[in-house]
């Protein structure tokens, strides 16, 4: 952040009111709790709102939250403050809780962006004229961009109708009086209740056991297209970004894992971030193909059995599953696809899709760096090949299933349906 016209006349007195070192501290480490949060709210909130557009945007706010609670980390170790990630104030954590607990997906966003990301961005550019500007410019530079972050998705909101559902989005009003009744009472710089009398935190949110979907778009149980003998390049493309557009139900798989692993070092959640804003980047790769070669996304059928699978799967199972089965084995049809395109001269789908394999090849090395851990923090006794083998096993019996025309169960995920059939479920996410 500049300091272009603050003088260094030795003349010139201090500023008083700039606070000391231990209190930007204090400040630093709230909004990385509050971003920290934001991140995981947002994760966990995916599958459970049902605007297909709304969910494209939440990616790149969870992924714009990630980056600001990285930095702020970061600044804090600078200023030698090494327990930050581990310091969390009760206040703020109970306030996240409030937030979080929305009555449903439409009243989320409402709190969200219609209350809380104006009230957060007002703190933030408070923070950040409090804090010196010649001693710490650094720190003012992180509030500044991140008031500046909060206020653009509160824009992002105030003008937003979905585009896959009838009518105007009816915002929970109720729901937003009782998240600024939250905000009147809490007084976050200081972390405490100003009436004294902490709200009772409240835990009853749990992800989604199935995604939500816009009203238009008609579900599927079953990708009928896998099932089909595609004879020609166009069926064969068309069938490939398809299946991309469905990555969402991926995206949501972690967007859940996100919330539901509070255990887990910040390391975990930034990696976990980025996995899932991949995947929702992948989901727009697939949107954006399907409309350049004409086609409607609401002509197809929404799926959402493999989202209903992982979500009966603990975390580590989860994980597990998405990276070192799932993904770790979509390679040679993915290259395959690559290839195809390659030799058809199709240059914008085969950009697209090495972009992907190389997303998907960090997604495996995030799992062979994070199951381990998960399993030693989770006290689970399983090896990593154990592990593996009991997804591969869940796999292959909801593949029998699926043959068999069982919708159930726990179904497969994004690349199981790219797998031959002889060996796993061809990938749909």
């Amino acid at each position: 952040m500049s300091t272009r016209g603050i003088s260094s006349r030795a003349s010139a007195l201090p500023d008083d009111h700039y606070r000391k070192l231990g209190d930007v501290v204090a400040l630093l480490t709230r909004a990385f709790q509050l971003e920290r949060g934001l991140v995981r709210m947002l994760g966990g909130w995916l599958p459970g709102v049902p605007y297909w557009d709304a969910k494209l945007a939440m990616g790149d706010h969870l992924w714009a939250h990630a980056q600001c609670a990285a930095r702020l980390l970061r600044r804090l170790h600078e200023l030698k403050e090494t327990a930050a990630e581990r310091q969390e104030c009760r206040a703020v954590d109970t306030l996240l809780g409030i937030l979080g607990s929305a009555p449903e997906g439409k009243g989320f966003l409402t709190g969200l962006y219609g209350v809380a990301m104006p009230r957060l961005s007002e703190l933030y550019s408070s923070w950040t004229k409090d804090v010196d500007p010649v001693m710490d410019p650094f720190s003012r530079s992180i509030l500044n961009d991140g008031s500046a972050e909060l206020a653009r998705q509160a824009a992002w909101f105030e003008g937003y109708q979905p585009i896959y559902s009838p009518g105007s989005l009816v915002r929970n009003r109720e729901w937003a009086a009782g998240i600024a009744a939250a905000f009147d009472a809490i007084d976050l710089p200081a972390g405490v209740w100003r009436s004294g009398a902490e709200p009772a935190a409240n835990d009853t949110f749990a992800c989604a056991a199935a995604p939500m979907r816009d009203e238009c778009f008609q579900t599927a149980q079953v990708n009928e297209m896998n099932r089909r003998t595609l004879a020609t390049f166009e069926e064969k493309r068309l069938a490939i970004f398809y299946n991309h557009s469905q990555e969402m139900q991926f995206a949501e798989s972690l967007g859940a894992i996100l919330h539901e692993t509070p255990e887990m070092p910040w390391a975990f959640h930034y990696d976990l971030a980025r996995h899932c804003v991949d995947e929702i980047r992948h989901t727009r790769m697939g949107c954006t193909r399907l409309e350049q070669l004409g086609q409607k996304l609401e002509d197809f059928p929404m799926l959402l059995q493999n989202y209903s699978l992982r979500a009966k799967l603990d975390p580590v199972e989860r994980f597990c599953m998405m990276t070192l089965v799932i993904e770790a084995s979509s390679f040679e049809k993915k290259r395959a696809g690559l290839k195809m395109f390659t030799e058809q001269g199709d240059e914008t789908s085969a950009r697209y899709e090495s972009f992907d394999i190389r997303d998907e090849m960090q997604h495996v090395n995030f799992g062979h760096t994070w199951v381990p851990i998960m399993l030693r923090v989770n006290q689970d006794p399983r090896s990593v090949s154990d592990l593996i083998q009991h997804c591969q096993d869940i796999l292959a019996d909801a593949l029998k299933n699926e043959r068999r025309g069982v919708t159930d169960t726990r179904l497969a995920s994004k690349e199981e349906q790219d797998l031959p059939l002889s060996t796993l479920p061809a990938s749909q996410y």
